[in-house]
């Protein structure tokens, strides 16, 4: 299809502004997970790190920051894309037993003005993630069913399918439970016109059970509900500038050397390494129709970084200053009894800039550790000096930070973790 301008080798997932709309709560007004699917009783299914994620997370986010928490989680949880809301409470668009993740087939230069155009609805922006065709349909990926044969009707009391889930159709419709994720409603006659057609999309969803691990499609996660999937060969992630592109190339490095979710489930480095990163800056600047057209270079996934005897040395003297530094701060604070009443807890220093050969000269001396998603952590703190104070460690991990900053040149900063 390389000589077709109106079909792609890839399918887009739009990633959008996290909205409040999609919260449930149970009859007690408190929150509660999003079933992500029903069993063939009609009874909810939730995956295991719902319970761990889903209830405690930030309601409202920016696109940006619902690219880092995909990142931080290594799956696209699947959802039943609600919409509206004002008079009956948000309404699912995913009909049937199981929820799903959308994507388009449309080629780059539609995508892009399709973006344009429906930025201000709040459900697409210039953030997306994009898997090859080919891969993605191997592990269960299939377009859409548009419209029906005959009339759209939703299953009734009395229907075999009533009730069996959050939204289905009637069992006269001619579409299982199990392929009802698929369809999308179509109307091209009558007063009210409902065409999505030119969206061409592709949806997947997985057969989920009770004992279900992950509540999505993993992409860098290695899922034990899909342990036999053939892994996808590559993946794109498209942020809108250039700066939040190297930004998310740092993250990717961060969780290769961590190889670890959030949640602690194991990554494919592999495919971290076959990830690349650009942006639809850069994609409107050189006029790029096909995604097959992007030219990458080695700055835009996660490369290898030397370090010299010399970057190793440098590193090791400046943590020996910074950490001698923060000790001194620390007993002049003990003398003017600063902290006295700190709640207990530790503190760190924190960079992101993972590509640096001193950042990486530092994990390679293990005097820094990776995290899932909280950059590089450095523990500057003399626990006979500071014990289990927080303000104390707090406070030498600020001053580590300055030393660190001045001598290595890359950007760090105090993080507290209260016990």
């Amino acid at each position: 299809m390389k000589n077709r301008l109106d079909m792609s080798d890839w399918v887009i997932h739009f990633i959008h502004e996290m909205k409040p709309d999609s919260i449930w709560t149970d009859n007690d007004g408190n929150i509660e997970p999003v079933p992500v699917a029903y069993s063939a009783a009609g009874d909810h299914i939730f995956a295991e790190q719902q319970y761990e994620r889903d209830i405690d997370q930030v309601w409202e986010r920016t696109a940006y920051e619902v690219l880092n928490q995909i990142i931080e989680d290594g799956y696209l949880h699947t959802s039943w894309s609600f919409r509206g809301g004002k008079k009956y409470g948000p309404t699912p668009t995913v009909y049937g037993l199981r929820s799903a993740v959308c994507f388009t087939e449309m080629p780059l230069h539609a995508l892009i003005n399709y973006e344009e155009n429906r930025r201000k609805t709040g459900y697409v922006a210039k953030y997306a993630i994009a898997l090859k065709k080919d891969d993605f349909f191997s592990i269960g990926g299939r377009p859409v069913i548009y419209g029906l044969t005959g009339k759209h009707e939703e299953a009734k009391k009395g229907d075999p399918f009533y009730n069996k889930s959050s939204r289905n159709l009637a069992a006269s419709c001619g579409i299982s439970l199990e392929e009802q994720y698929r369809y999308v409603a179509m109307n091209l006659g009558g007063e009210r016109l409902i065409d999505w057609s030119h969206e061409r999309e592709w949806r997947w969803t997985k057969d989920y059970h009770p004992r279900s691990s992950v509540p999505g499609l993993p992409l860098w996660l290695l899922d034990l509900d899909l342990e036999n999937a053939t892994p996808f060969s590559e993946i794109i992630i498209f942020t809108e500038t250039e700066a939040q592109s190297k930004e998310i190339v740092d993250k990717l490095r961060e969780y290769h050397d961590y190889a670890r979710s959030s949640f602690r489930g194991k990554y494919s480095r592999p495919l971290l390494k076959a990830t690349r990163v650009t942006s639809f800056e850069k994609i409107t600047n050189e006029n790029i129709t096909q995604v097959s057209d992007i030219i990458f270079s080695d700055i835009d996934s996660i490369r290898q970084v030397k370090v010299s005897e010399r970057a190793l040395k440098k590193a090791e003297e400046a943590h020996q200053l910074a950490y001698a530094a923060a000790a001194r701060h620390v007993r002049k604070l003990k003398r003017e009894s600063v902290g006295d009443h700190s709640p207990c807890g530790r503190a760190y220093v924190i960079t992101a800039e993972s590509h640096n050969s001193y950042l990486q000269a530092l994990v390679k001396l293990k005097l820094a550790k990776p995290t899932a998603g909280g950059g590089y952590r450095i523990d500057m703190s003399d626990y006979s000096l500071v014990g289990q104070n927080m303000e104390l460690a707090y406070a030498g991990a600020q001053c580590a930070a300055e030393i660190l900053e001045k001598e290595l040149g890359i950007e760090f900063w105090p993080d507290d973790q209260i016990d």
